[in-house]
């Protein structure tokens, strides 16, 4: 497979992926929550390693927002 700047099949760029999949809950309907968006507590990028934090996530965090604006 190999790396490389932005090369499309590279598991960088796959994982980047990830980042739009766990937060799908906040995508407004552009992408549904899947089995990572319900099981992924994080994705943390460090040099040449990516970790994928295992979480069961059963409902969308910050879906409902109460309260009034202070400014």
């Amino acid at each position: 497979m190999g790396g490389g700047y932005k090369r499309p099949n590279s598991y960088i760029e796959f994982t980047k992926n990830l980042i739009d999949v766990i937060n799908a809950f906040h995508s407004r309907g552009a992408l549904p929550p899947n089995y990572f968006t319900m099981n992924m507590g994080g994705i943390h990028f460090y040099d040449s390693i990516v970790v994928v934090e295992k979480s069961n996530r059963f409902a969308p965090p910050f879906a409902h927002q109460f309260g009034a604006r202070l400014f």
